[in-house]
């Protein structure tokens, strides 16, 4: 398989996206004769069109406030088209189009009391747009209304019909190496990973079973397992057969402990910016290196490690290669949301993954895959807001018992949880991407290989081969953004003498329930802090903790602003109420959805109470000679003026 994405089987694609009304207004006055006709008048913006009537007839016009929207691919572009139409007795003099993004569209009606308005937008996609129409009259009075889109798909990076399967890959098998501990026994028994018999048959086994690439364990320069990938493995498997890229492993040639590697320290730097000018050098120009965006792709195992100036670290990297590098974080865990540094670090990243979510809980067995898949939605959320890529893992089981010096849990192994695990990531997948990982193709002292092991065969390859054999329908295409962006936070020292200033959170609203109305009536109830029955918080948001059989989560965060999802009950809710205590008085917050201020909260003193906005009407100012209205529709309501 060949890594050039201009290649057929790599080439870019645009999926076209059906016509999706959001909007629909009421329809006012009385329609033009059949036998009239209607002229077209183009704005001097291309992507513009307005269409007046200006020889309908009618005793009384009466107001009126149309929307629709819609996505198209043209060319290599992604293209928003908002249109609609427009009515009132006043005469239309001026209508605005404005997206969250900053994108904004105007067109000039000059007085005429009915008009129909279509303009377009180019979008990356990948999410939802929140935007607003506004229009004035010749009078001076103004009216709005604002919209959330359907998920605009993004574009793809592969144009394969199933997701691109990696498996982490360990070239470090030899005599006397590696074999030493291990809880089962391979199919080939105790081989070399030189011999190139075993090669090829790693390779016939990846392929037939749907792995597209593999992420080879790299220990450093001149190290066993670089001589086994240079000299023996690439000269084995056919380019065209298995793509690879290199699985960077930074205790091998970085100085530190577990846990901890200073990018600070002048040497790792050294070190860090000679490796990747090797890696350059000797790996990344090959037909079956992997790339994404046209950059080589390198995974780095741990880097929750990593401290010290890790931007500069990494900017010094990018320089070192001379096509750039497409590095992919090993941070992923058990965390909702991301810790505030996690946060910070993915934008040194060009994607997130995590080599194992294997933690060594007790209870790990304990529903594993329903609660490993728990934790996806806010990191792959939590990604595409940073701008970076997410790469779930899958993984069969844990057991390094057989390990000198460990006494961690065992994750049993069985066929039908690995098929649980492989069902419920696919749903995560990031739609950009289309990629996941297996942890691992042959990784025996942790006993978490898919490589057909004596008793089991190729099980383990045929549950990746069923569950990943076509694109999934992607979960993130159901999720609607809201934010709370408080007007300011504490600092939790002030409030509490227990707490040090350099531990302190900042603060601003404990929050234990959220509940969505419609007119009056609860459509959905949120526990905050049940992370079965949540929205889900991708910053903002501290860890859950209970207070008598309640359980609440601080929220404020070093940006200040809170950022969680819901469903699209979310877009049918009028009303939105939230029930806590500020960490002070005087505290309020401002509400978003998808990008949109649709209502503030204002919290008053430091008590527990019920907070209410309204998702349906959002006072605008307006000067003293113009009367302003401005609505928030959700989709199940038509739009009109009054």
């Amino acid at each position: 398989m060949t890594n050039n994405r201009t290649s057929q089987s790599r080439r870019r694609f645009l999926a076209s996206v059906a016509a999706t009304t959001i909007l629909n207004g009421c329809q006012s006055g009385r329609e033009p004769d059949s036998k009239q006709t209607t002229s077209a008048v183009t704005s001097t913006r291309p992507t513009q069109t307005v269409e007046t009537a200006s020889d309908w007839t009618t005793t009384t016009v009466q107001p009126e406030f149309t929307l629709t929207t819609d996505t198209s691919s043209k060319a290599d572009t992604k293209e928003l088209d908002v249109a609609g139409s427009l009515a009132h007795a006043d005469g239309i003099d001026t209508l605005q189009v404005h997206l969250e993004t900053g994108a904004e569209r105007h067109l000039t009606f000059s007085g005429t009391e009915r008009a129909k308005y279509a303009v377009s937008f180019t979008v990356n996609g990948g999410q939802r747009y929140g935007g607003k129409v506004s229009y004035r009259t010749e009078s001076g009075k103004e009216y709005e209304t604002r919209f959330v889109t359907e998920y605009v798909p993004q574009e793809a990076v592969f144009s394969n019909q199933s997701p691109l399967v990696g498996a982490h890959y360990y070239p470090w098998y030899g005599p006397g190496r590696h074999w030493d501990s291990h809880i089962e026994t391979p199919a080939l028994g105790e081989y070399s990973a030189r011999n190139p018999e075993v090669i090829s048959q790693h390779v016939e086994w990846a392929t037939t079973h749907g792995i597209d690439f593999f992420s080879m364990s790299w220990w450093g320069q001149g190290s066993w397992e670089d001589v086994t990938i240079k000299d023996y493995v690439l000269p084995t498997v056919p380019a065209t057969e298995v793509d690879f890229h290199i699985l960077y492993e930074p205790f091998g040639t970085l100085d530190g402990e577990p846990g901890s590697i200073d990018l600070d320290n002048p040497s790792n730097r050294r070190q860090l910016v000679e490796d990747f000018a090797y890696l350059d050098r000797t790996y990344f120009g090959r037909e079956n290196y992997l790339q994404i965006d046209d950059k080589p792709v390198v995974f780095m195992y741990t880097t929750g490690s990593f401290h010290g100036d890790i931007e500069s670290a990494l900017a010094a990297v990018r320089d070192t290669v001379s096509e750039g590098v497409y590095l992919i974080a090993d941070f992923v865990d058990w965390r909702r949301p991301p810790l505030p540094r996690h946060r910070q670090l993915m934008r040194s990243f060009d994607a997130v993954s995590s080599y194992n979510m294997y933690k060594p809980y007790e209870d790990i067995n304990r529903n594993f895959a329903q609660r490993m898949a728990r934790f996806y939605p806010s990191w792959l959320l939590a990604a595409k807001e940073s701008d970076v890529d997410f790469l779930p893992m899958v993984t069969p089981g844990f057991n390094n018992t057989d390990v000198p010096d460990t006494d961690k849990p065992v994750l049993k192994r069985s066929f039908s949880q690995f098929e649980t695990v492989c069902e419920l990531t696919k749903q995560y997948l990031d739609p950009r991407l289309d990629a996941v990982y297996v942890t691992s193709f042959n990784e025996w002292h942790e006993n978490t290989q898919i490589e057909p092991g004596g008793e089991y065969g190729t099980t383990y390859l045929d549950v990746v081969k069923n569950q990943f054999d076509k694109r999934p329908n992607h979960a993130i295409a159901n999720f609607v953004q809201l934010e709370i962006e408080f007007n300011k936070t504490v600092a939790e020292s002030e409030v509490n003498s227990n707490v040090s200033p350099e531990n302190a959170r900042e603060l601003a609203f404990a929050l234990f329930e959220i509940e969505l109305f419609i007119d009056g009536k609860s459509i959905e109830t949120y526990s905050v802090g049940d992370v079965k029955d949540e929205p889900e918080f991708t910053q903002g948001a501290y860890d859950p903790v209970s207070h008598a059989n309640r359980t609440q989560r601080w929220t404020g965060g070093p940006t200040g602003r809170l950022s969680m999802y819901f469903d699209e009950k979310l877009l049918d809710a009028t009303e939105l109420r939230i029930r806590g205590v500020p960490v002070k008085d005087g505290l309020s917050g401002t509400v978003f959805i998808e990008g949109m201020p649709v209502g503030k909260l204002s919290f008053g003193t430091r008590r527990y109470k019920e907070y209410e906005v309204s998702l349906k009407i959002a006072d605008q100012p307006s000067s003293k000679n113009q009367q302003s209205r401005s609505a928030w529709y959700p989709r199940h309501q038509t739009g009109a003026g009054d």
